[in-house]
């Protein structure tokens, strides 16, 4: 089973992550490059490291206002769209017998899911997901606490639901970092909702490439893990963490984290100077054989370095201790 929405095998995957130590890597996707370079990535990492599985969590925004990925998969503009096309290239990746990545593992993940909004995903569309993330935080407390704690009555366990506490900062858009979620808060939303996992402030920030001018709350993580007594919290905002915060996320009591950011960007900007730079070769000068670099240049760059950056990432993180479990 490599495309995973059984809720009772991803919540196994997220317990045997726990025990590891290990986080479970939560990354997005906005185009077809990205779907294969993710595929790409944990299959060469599972091999290099001996995991016979590599389990992988990879998320898509429907319309979440400061990002909405998938959006961007077609010219469309549809996220339904968007969508369900990059879940079926997803699923021949890892189900095909002609393809190189039947050894990755699958949790489709909603992030911020908008009430409202993206109520095709959270109806419709929910048995395609194997958590989904319901983002009331826009609300006010009690209203995040009502509509989240509905949600979850009305999946009552068909899906992981992820609710979120408190908004965390997002470059450019808002700063919450004076809004911090106390072990307090932690506790009742997760009680008063019955969400699997929950989302909280801890000094991250979305769409930052790096940590300058922020700090990880490191001590209140551990206070909030203490308080839920478990392994229950998922941190957004890891592209402005350093390879050396990561490494200690689990032991602070972090069940999974959402990347994203940094890995495309850095992409990007990699093979724009790839094509700017691209003489092409005397053979292919030929008319019969000429090929639009962007076509071909600009992808193979773009992958080329994503593949790397999610590699360099796990490792950061301590993914290859998962060759234990899996």
């Amino acid at each position: 089973m490599a495309y995973i929405t059984d809720p009772e095998h991803c919540r196994e995957i997220y317990n045997k992550h726990a025990e590891c130590g290990v986080p479970v890597a939560r990354i997005g996707s906005s185009n077809y490059a990205n779907n294969e370079a993710l595929m790409r990535a944990c299959s060469e990492f599972a091999h290099e490291n001996g995991i016979k599985r590599f389990p992988i969590c990879l998320f898509f925004t429907g319309n979440y206002m400061n990002m909405a990925q998938m959006k961007r998969v077609t010219s469309t503009e549809s996220s339904e769209l968007g969508f369900l096309v990059s879940i079926a290239m997803v699923k021949e990746f890892v189900n095909n017998k002609y393809s190189p990545y039947t050894n990755v593992d699958v949790i489709p993940h909603l992030d911020h899911g908008q009430p409202g909004v993206d109520d095709v995903f959270f109806y419709e569309l929910r048995k395609e997901f194997g958590t989904i993330m319901y983002d009331a935080c826009h609300h006010s407390w009690e209203e995040n606490l009502e509509l989240t704690r509905k949600y979850v009555e009305h999946v009552s366990g068909a899906v992981l639901v992820e609710g979120s506490v408190e908004e965390i900062s997002v470059e450019g858009v808002w700063d919450t970092t004076l809004k911090m979620t106390s072990p307090e808060q932690a506790v009742e939303f997760r009680d008063k909702t019955g969400c699997d996992f929950i989302v909280p402030n801890i000094g991250t920030e979305s769409q930052k490439e790096t940590n300058a001018k922020l700090e990880y709350h490191q001590g209140l993580v551990k206070e909030i893990y203490a308080a839920l007594g478990a392994k229950e919290m998922i941190i957004h905002g890891l592209s402005c963490l350093s390879l050396d915060q990561i490494s200690t996320l689990s032991d602070d009591g972090v069940a999974g984290v959402n990347i994203w950011t940094r890995f495309a960007r850095k992409a990007g900007a990699h093979a724009k100077e790839t094509l700017m730079n691209y003489v092409v070769p005397d053979e292919e000068k030929d008319p019969q054989k000429r090929f639009d670099p962007f076509d071909v240049v600009y992808p193979r760059a773009w992958t080329e370095c994503f593949v790397d950056d999610v590699k360099e990432f796990l490792a950061g993180m301590g993914s290859a201790k998962l060759a234990a479990a899996f």
